[in-house]
């Protein structure tokens, strides 16, 4: 192996080359080439069946780590489902009086 993680090996008398780069060294490339996105978007889904009972943003709004997006009921149980991070909401998959099921998407925030 040299200096950049490559190694060549022969297969059925062909040589390749092996390149070997971590998941950080992968996204870096990217980032510095330029020419491909890095997903900057996070999907969350329903953590159980139930039913939303209230939206608590709209799409486009601004939000904050920890706000609420949206409220559940499941089990007789009002759960506030809340932004995993800073963004804006890109898309809402649900609305008021809709049931889910568990792994159901809920919502989408991209990064500011």
């Amino acid at each position: 192996m040299d200096v950049n993680g490559t190694q060549c090996a022969t297969i059925r008398n062909s040589t390749v080359e092996i390149v070997s780069e971590s998941f950080r060294q992968t996204l870096l490339r990217q980032i510095q080439s330029g020419n491909e996105t890095v997903s900057t978007s996070y999907t969350l889904r329903a953590p159980m069946p139930g039913l939303i009972v209230k939206l608590l943003c709209d799409e486009g709004t601004v939000v904050q780590s920890g706000d609420g997006v949206l409220v559940v009921e499941a089990m007789k149980m009002e759960n506030e489902i809340k932004a995993p991070k800073n963004g804006i909401m890109k898309k809402l998959f649900v609305k008021e009086r809709q049931s889910v099921e568990k792994n159901d998407q809920l919502f989408t925030i991209d990064n500011i």
